[in-house]
């Protein structure tokens, strides 16, 4: 290794020792070393996180009242680092070191709200796809340096989902639903089924249903006051992790998708097929292209598809044990393409060892001047350690 890190390790803790040596990895593909702040205003991260994950924040609160937050994970304060340093679009970033959340239910690995991460974050580059296979190449490699080659590699694509919901013909009311919920990971292809008949007509019985109906007349932005003047008026604050004008849009959701109807069978069969595709990636593609011939706005984004798997195999990523899931959204609410996770075989209850994908409207969201090409990947360290000590 050229980065003179590993002799550095020898003396630290296994996690912090093997976050070390990754980091060296990435350094030695030519990614800048960056240590970003630990405490982010909270307001920037809840605003951008799931719900999964607002619920496993730690917040602290400053002697002046604001609300800061520990870093959840390397993504955010990378960016913002990126940002506030006026490096423009392009930056090729590598870190290492501790995460705070609460574990989710069934962690294996961790009983405290830290863990160590390692990872690398790539702006700037317009050739998307060539990115997507850099960042994925690098993070294979990186495991395999590290002593994990037999790897179980899941691939998804949010922009293929969004595209094929796009060429559907429904409403914007269902297509806004299905969007939101698959990013959010609340998408049951059971509770669509039921949909699909009886549309949101069920909404109407809700007690707050007048409410969404008056609140759906109007702007977003007016629509929004009037939430907030309702909940002062009440005393109550944002709950559950949403804040004011996430509140307000989910009600003018629920207005709108009460009056698309029914999505109808023949839609839903369509979507229902999209979503089962599990199948090795080049056979995906021609699966896809048949959906294509009676969803014509895909056809693009199948061909991004397909460019990315030749550029994936070309960096030496093996597909021949990777999987394609159209139902598979990664696990953070803001990627927009490619996303993907890397497991053990030999160890499946670990959780994912390493994921990533792309997240190309994200800097744009905390002020750069316009949308950045992005995509990263981060290794869970914790996993890692305990994957190579099961197979030791």
């Amino acid at each position: 290794m050229g980065s003179g890190l590993q002799t550095s390790t020898l003396l630290l803790p296994p996690g912090e020792a093997m976050a070390a040596r990754l980091k060296g990895v990435f350094v030695d593909r030519a990614y800048a070393p960056v240590d970003p702040p630990m405490l982010l205003p909270a307001d920037v991260v809840l605003d951008r996180l799931g719900e999964d994950i607002r619920r496993r924040l730690l917040l602290v609160t400053a002697p002046d009242g604001s609300e800061m937050c520990l870093r959840p994970d390397f993504t955010l304060p990378v960016a913002r680092a990126h940002l506030d340093a006026g490096a423009g679009a392009a930056g090729r970033y590598t870190y290492a070191g501790l995460a705070f959340r609460f574990p989710a239910g069934g962690e294996r690995t961790r009983i405290s709200a830290e863990f160590h991460q390692a990872g690398i974050e790539y702006f700037g580059d317009d050739d998307a796809e060539a990115a997507d296979a850099e960042v994925l190449a690098a993070s294979v490699a990186a495991l395999a340096e590290m002593g994990l080659a037999d790897i179980e590699l899941t691939l998804g694509d949010v922009a293929l989902f969004d595209a094929f919901v796009e060429a559907l013909a429904l409403g914007p009311g269902w297509k806004k639903r299905l969007i939101g919920d698959f990013r959010a990971h609340e998408f049951a292809r059971d509770m669509m089924r039921t949909l699909a008949v009886s549309g949101g007509g069920n909404d109407a019985a809700k007690p707050d249903a007048a409410f969404a109906q008056a609140l759906a007349g109007m702007e977003v932005t007016a629509a929004r006051a009037v939430v907030e003047d309702v909940m002062a008026i009440a005393g109550t604050a944002p709950v559950g992790g949403r804040t004011v004008a996430e509140i307000a849009e989910r009600f003018v959701e629920q207005a709108q998708f009460s009056r698309d109807g029914a999505m109808g069978e023949e839609i839903f069969s369509a979507l229902d097929r999209f979503l089962g595709l599990n199948t090795p990636p080049p056979q995906a593609v021609g699966e896809l292209r048949q959906l294509a011939r009676s969803a014509a706005g895909l056809t693009p984004a199948v061909d991004a598809f397909e460019r990315r798997l030749d550029r994936l195999e070309a960096a030496g990523v093996d597909l021949s044990r990777a999987t394609f899931r159209a139902d598979f959204a990664g696990r953070i609410e803001y990627y927009t393409g490619m996303v993907f996770e890397i497991r053990s075989p030999a160890n499946p209850d670990l959780g994912p060892i390493a994921s990533g994908g792309r997240y190309d409207g994200f800097l744009a969201e905390m002020g750069a001047d316009g949308p950045v090409p992005a995509v990263g990947a981060s290794v869970y360290v914790d996993r890692l350690v305990a994957a190579l000590e099961a197979g030791s």
